[in-house]
């Protein structure tokens, strides 16, 4: 793969590495500057991607190892939440969007406060829309593992949500 190539396909799949920042960090500001790592560690080892997996899959691999990093680095309190809205700009019940946005920040600060390996996992799965096996990859863990770490997460969110599923 030639640079221009590489700097095509790293514009074509921007927009997937900052909403996986963003659902990974909890804060816009934050997942900015793992957007901005990941890029840079791209930009440097662009010549290291073999094709062995989806360069989509690549990336989105060091947007997880960027977040891994500034996770460490800041030690991040729990009370963070995603900045994602909920709200359908058609609906025209303003009642129905009020309780959708409430209900998409009570979701987003109960997936910002999983643990880091099961916050991965379910926002690859289920955000990304990543399989088991892309999923393994990426985080260097088992197939099974990812289906357990998914099954707990949700497991997790249940417990957090349950107020809202009664």
């Amino acid at each position: 793969m030639d640079r221009q190539t590489f700097d095509r396909l790293v514009l074509e799949h921007l927009p997937a590495m900052q909403r996986l920042a963003v659902r990974l960090t909890g804060r816009t500001d934050l997942a900015e500057d793992v957007v901005q790592t990941a890029l840079l560690k791209a930009s440097g080892a662009w010549n290291t991607f073999r094709g062995e997996s989806a360069f989509r899959t690549w990336l989105l691999q060091i947007v997880v190892h960027a977040f891994r990093d500034e996770l460490a680095k800041r030690k991040r309190h729990s009370s963070d939440s995603l900045d994602t809205e909920l709200i359908d700009p058609k609906a025209a019940d303003p009642v129905a969007n009020a309780g959708a946005a409430e209900l998409g920040r009570h979701v987003a600060a109960a997936v910002s406060n999983l643990p880091p390996r099961q916050r991965e996992v379910l926002v690859l799965h289920t955000y990304e829309q990543l399989n088991d096996e892309q999923i393994a990859r990426m985080l260097d863990i088992s197939p099974q593992n990812v289906r357990t770490t998914l099954h707990l997460a949700r497991q997790r969110l249940r417990t957090m949500l349950q107020r809202f599923l009664d």
